[in-house]
């Protein structure tokens, strides 16, 4: 297969590979490890690589990945690259034209190296900002000794060529630790990120104290699998960010809330402007008590993308035992994850995926395994995890449903502790 060169966002580096698996397998491609091998995690006080290589079917399947991943910046044909050895503490321009020099016909014509149209060199560094000097510096490294066929065009070229640097970020990183030679593709005019940032909060019609970061929403959405031909579900549904989200990459939506105030302001601004704004169309919503097991009661949902209340900024309340006294009572948030659990279970198609937010206190040796609710029928597939503060994270869990629910089948979760 082709290989291809994977240039990340530095942001929200835990949900790299999960967005990236999940949105493999939406094109068809069943085992990823055929596709790639997990790097090495990056020794102490070093910066997580953002380049990774990869093993592709076509450019198309290229294309469908820098359209649709939010962490993805760029995807391009990769040619070569030379990297830091135990001889050599930083990666080489010596090295890497010899290694250009000295490329097979079949990859060099790949790579159309002596082709006759026009091009351009392009010069990026990870962990530092190049001058234009330093960048010219770079092209003529590669360029004197590797001449280029065709006359240079900067605007409006046949083919792209990118000299892309890993440096770090931190202080203590001063040398190059490797240096890829890589090709842009012509199919990619690096529309990836455009509807990302169409949907930035700030641009938002209605939002509120507990909207979900766009990002982050986009990325549980890819991470659910959802898309055309799929149900998506958010019990918890607040100003239907997630849902926003799961629309715009075409599934059928659905959203539930014991309050619903964003369906009946009278002001300009209700969760369905939100969907208007898009032009996506608005999911039905459901005034339901979830404690209450609501909804159709047989497996119909593909994915359940929500994030729940867990009492950090608004407490969760379900349905009172007396309601004419007292309509609402407080929910506390570990019975709010087993019902969910159980819920899922009961509502999710089989390989269907459950991906939800918790909040817990930071672990120092990033083990986190007590927090995670537990239901027989659901298998945990990920754990993301974004730190908030010194003391509190959120784990972004997903979980896949690998069995129907048997009759005695419970859920379990910890007794949940972040300081309220």
């Amino acid at each position: 297969m082709p290989t291809y060169l994977i240039y990340f966002i530095h942001r929200y580096l835990d949900f790299r590979h999960p967005e990236l698996d999940a949105v493999l397998e939406l094109n068809g491609i069943v085992d990823v490890s055929t596709c790639y091998e997990l790097p090495e995690t990056a020794p102490k006080n070093t910066t997580h690589s953002p380049f990774l290589i990869v093993n592709l079917a076509s450019d198309a399947v290229a294309q469908q990945l820098a359209a649709r991943c939010v962490l993805i910046k760029g995807i391009y044909q990769y040619i070569t690259h030379t990297q830091a050895s135990s001889e050599d503490s930083s990666a080489s321009y010596a090295d890497l034209r010899r290694k250009i020099a000295s490329l097979p016909w079949d990859l060099r014509k790949n790579a159309m190296l002596d082709d006759e149209s026009t091009w351009s060199l392009q010069v990026d560094c990870f962990g530092k900002r190049l001058s234009l000097q330093e960048q010219n510096t770079r092209r003529d490294e590669i360029t004197e000794a590797v001449p280029l066929c065709g006359d240079i065009h900067l605007k409006q070229p046949a083919r792209t060529y990118w000299l892309l640097e890993e440096k770090g970020i931190l202080p203590s990183e001063v040398t190059l630790k490797r240096i890829f030679f890589a090709k842009s593709l012509n199919i990619i005019r690096f529309h990836g990120r455009d509807f990302v940032d169409k949907h930035q909060i700030k641009k938002r019609k209605f939002i509120g104290p507990t909207t979900m970061d766009h990002e982050l929403s986009l990325i549980m959405a890819n991470i659910a699998k959802v898309g055309p031909g799929t149900i998506a579900c958010d019990p918890f549904v607040g100003t239907a960010s997630v849902l926003v989200a799961s629309a715009q990459f075409g599934a059928m939506c659905v959203g539930g809330d014991i309050e619903m105030q964003g369906l009946y302001r009278k002001e300009n601004s209700t969760i369905a402007h939100n969907f208007e704004q898009y032009d996506l169309p608005c999911p039905d919503f459901i005034q339901w008590d979830l404690s209450q097991q609501a909804m159709c009661p047989r497996p119909f949902l593909d994915a359940i993308v929500c994030d729940p209340p867990y009492g950090l900024r608004a407490g969760a309340r379900k349905c009172s035992a007396n309601p004419k006294k007292k309509p609402f009572e407080v929910y506390e948030p570990s019975h709010v994850l087993t019902d969910l659990l159980h819920w899922a279970a009961l509502r999710l198609v089989l390989q269907g995926r459950l991906v939800y937010v918790l909040a817990c206190k930071t672990d120092p040796n990033n083990e986190y395994d007590d927090q995670i609710p537990r239901h027989p029928s659901l298998k945990v597939l990920h754990v993301c995890v974004q730190n908030i503060t010194q003391k509190l994270v959120r784990l972004f869990i997903t979980m896949v449903k690998v069995k129907e629910v048997a009759s005695n089948d419970v859920s379990t979760a910890a007794t949940l502790d972040v300081g309220w």
